[in-house]
């Protein structure tokens, strides 16, 4: 096995389109939450959905897109921050300079797109080399790692966003790292 690193994030990204750009448009701030292909939304405890949705609302000046594979439990009904989707354009909305923040499961692919792009963190690692990833992120101060039972109540998801919604030290170092990834001498 040869190992390949970054190979997910070779073919770049593009502008995102103007429902996209819209609605990254409606806030001062905008916050990604995808837990992955593999890792669903749906299928998360319903303590934990409960509890993300009450801290989502405590942040009306916020937009937080939360990619979410069944619509019909209406996820977001009652929340007018939380725009629900079952896809998003992952890449293309890392690499535009409007995103806050992005809340993911830290599996490698996640990882290494926010990573290259410079984005925060806020991870929930949830199985295999998650756990791993999470610390990094921590140790290169991108991010704040959570537990997946710390869903249960929210008070420390509330207080991750709103220590890294006010705090750019984290912001600095992802675009530090992210840049230091993307000045690399080929591709």
């Amino acid at each position: 096995i040869v190992e390949i690193g970054g190979i997910s994030v070779s073919g770049g990204h593009k502008p995102l389109n103007k429902t996209w750009s819209d609605i990254f448009d409606l806030r001062p701030q905008t916050v990604l939450l995808s837990f992955g292909t593999v890792a669903r939304s749906y299928l998360m405890p319903d303590a934990y959905k409960q509890s993300i949705k009450r801290v989502l609302a405590k942040f009306p000046d916020v937009t937080f897109i939360w990619k979410y594979e069944k619509p019909e439990h209406q996820i977001s009904a009652g929340i007018e921050n939380v725009i629900e989707s079952t896809f998003v354009p992952q890449n293309d909305m890392l690499y535009d300079p409007r995103l806050s923040l992005f809340i993911t499961h830290c599996g490698q692919g996640s990882t290494t797109e926010a990573t290259t792009a410079g984005v925060p963190l806020i991870v929930i690692p949830v199985m295999g080399d998650q756990k791993t990833n999470s610390r990094l992120i921590e140790r290169i101060g991108s991010g704040i790692a959570l537990e997946k039972e710390d869903l249960a109540t929210g008070a420390t998801l509330e207080a991750a966003l709103r220590e890294m919604l006010s705090n750019d030290k984290y912001a600095r170092n992802a675009r530090k790292v992210g840049q230091t990834i993307r000045d690399k001498p080929f591709s």
